[in-house]
């Protein structure tokens, strides 16, 4: 076992470390939203990532005025958004499109008298590079002075 002490100057940077990263935390939070919410916006552009979500159904085709998933008012794709909450990041759909966000991401059954499945096409997903650019952007915004 090893007793480690700390001189009053290691001290002095330590707590000048700890406000200087607590003074960060906003912005770091705020910067990897943007750039999830950018992420995400892409995996509706592409039609799902790394994987493409499900084709839609022909009645599904009919009656719509375009042929891209999930893009058709534009509401679901251009609600989401990230914000900050003291030192919580939140990402996720806001206004109308928070009525069918869920279902549309995850998937499920929809109506009383006419049963419809809706495939799940996840949408609110981190991909391997935004994890490699959090994970990056992080030890760069701790490690700078």
């Amino acid at each position: 076992m090893e007793l480690q002490v700390f001189t009053d100057t290691e001290l002095a940077d330590l707590e000048r470390i700890q406000k200087n990263l607590t003074a960060k935390i906003p912005h770091i939070l705020e910067s990897i939203g943007a750039h999830i919410a950018s992420s995400v916006d892409q995996n509706f552009q592409e039609g799902g990532r790394p994987l493409s979500w499900q084709p839609l159904a022909p009645a599904t085709l009919k009656k719509k005025k375009g042929t891209k998933i999930l893009i058709e008012s534009g509401l679901l794709r251009d609600g989401i958004i990230s914000w900050v909450e003291g030192n919580t990041l939140f990402i996720g759909p806001t206004g109308p499109a928070t009525i069918y966000a869920r279902i549309q991401d995850q998937g499920g059954e929809t109506g009383i008298h006419h049963r419809t499945i809706i495939p799940a096409r996840p949408y609110l997903l981190l991909q391997q590079e935004d994890q490699e650019y959090i994970h990056n952007f992080i030890r760069q915004e701790i490690l700078e002075k």
